[in-house]
């Protein structure tokens, strides 16, 4: 099956861009989804081949780079990295079918409403990257959002690379293969390094999110001619997927622009001092008084269930009456991402399926994304209103 297309009333158009951050990197790729003008004889997009009818140019879901670099964050343990890069290099676009992102790049923008769209912003999971979660950001910006996704160059990412010139930012780093060895060089409590390592990571993050939502303003003029075209500075949706989650939240608890969060199975682990990513101050206190709606969604299938379920009470104890939770027994830990409907009713889903983890596969991919979606946009509502 191919992702699905965004049934809000506006057509999508997308464009990949690197704005300024105050990083080693110096800047942070993104991807902006947003409203675009209508072309109502444009034929429906297909997957095959990765090609359209009428708009050849949409943006490769996987290619092959980022697929290799996808298969040493996850196989190397199984196959040894070189094997596992090689064989997602290769095989990796195949078995995603050759699927595209479902927006138009380049397309010019919808007029905005008066002070501009309502935005949101997405933080991918570890060994994310800039697209796996194309499907939400499309459906949000087809309801009337500019919709901002990032590639974080905080060596979370299966790869982050330049939108600019393509060269490599940051590539992942493996807490057990490569942190930990680093670490016992430095210090004889490891676990509490790393654990500060990761809170460090969410701290990036966050000022990573900070830049994309002010350096946004620089890059609308590609598609759109005129001022006010996205709302930065209050009234800010933030989401995340697992360790995303943790960013997210990190990005409530800190900065009273954000009004409304989803997290999606987020990694909150630990008990006091030893939280992480997030750290112990994040959970403490109230959110800010402009903080209209937190939603969680919860994977009965995920292992963070049993290892993160008293910090998602607490998250959600912390919200008070704009928290709410979506359970759902038969998911996987990425089933609210692109990954699963991709992969699993690929081509080459029986490898898919021999490799990967139980606990990241879902009874029904398809079902349970749709589903995702038509929630998060009800979660929304006020935002878009």
């Amino acid at each position: 099956m191919p992702l699905p297309d965004p049934t809000g009333p506006h057509r999508v158009g997308v464009i990949e861009a690197d704005v300024p951050a105050r990083t080693d990197a110096g800047c942070v790729p993104v991807v902006v989804y947003y409203p675009a003008i209508d072309e109502p004889d444009a034929p429906p997009s297909t997957a095959l081949c990765g090609a359209t009818s009428s708009e050849p140019e949409q943006l490769r879901w996987l290619d092959a780079r980022y697929a290799a670099a996808l298969g040493k964050s996850h196989l190397t343990g199984t196959l040894g990295a070189w094997s596992a890069g090689a064989l997602m290099g290769n095989l990796g676009p195949a078995a995603t079918n050759y699927e595209v992102v479902r927006a138009a790049v380049g397309a010019d923008a919808k007029p905005p409403p008066i002070n501009g769209w309502p935005v949101a912003v997405f933080s991918h999971s570890l060994t994310g990257w800039r697209h796996v979660n194309s499907s939400l950001c499309a459906e949000l910006a087809s309801h009337g959002a500019v919709v901002i996704h990032m590639e974080h160059a905080d060596g979370t990412a299966c790869l982050c690379t330049s939108s600019e010139d393509g060269r490599v930012l940051a590539e992942y780093v493996d807490w057990a293969r490569e942190k930990t060895e680093e670490l016992k060089q430095k210090t004889d409590d490891v676990g509490a390094a790393l654990e500060a390592w990761r809170r460090a990571q969410v701290d990036r993050r966050v000022i990573e999110i900070a830049a994309a939502l002010d350096g946004v303003k620089k890059i609308c003029p590609r598609v759109h001619k005129g001022g006010a075209f996205a709302r930065t500075s209050s009234n800010v949706a933030v989401l995340g997927q697992s360790f995303g989650g943790a960013a997210a939240v990190a990005c409530c608890a800190r900065d009273a622009r954000f009004s409304h969060c989803c997290i999606y199975d987020p990694w909150l682990d630990g008990v006091g001092p030893h939280r992480h990513p997030l750290p112990d101050a994040d959970y403490q206190g109230k959110f800010p008084r402009t903080l209209k709606r937190l939603a969680l969604w919860s994977c009965g299938a995920s292992p963070l269930q049993e290892s993160c379920g008293a910090n998602w009470d607490s998250i959600l104890a912390k919200a008070g009456s704009v928290g709410v939770r979506h359970h759902e027994a038969e998911a996987g830990h990425f089933a609210q991402t692109d990954a699963p409907v991709v992969f699993e009713k690929g081509p080459l889903s029986s490898i898919y399926t021999a490799l990967v983890s139980k606990a990241d596969q879902s009874s029904d991919s398809e079902t349970l994304l749709r589903r995702c979606l038509e929630q998060t946009v009800a979660e929304l509502s006020s935002l878009y209103a």
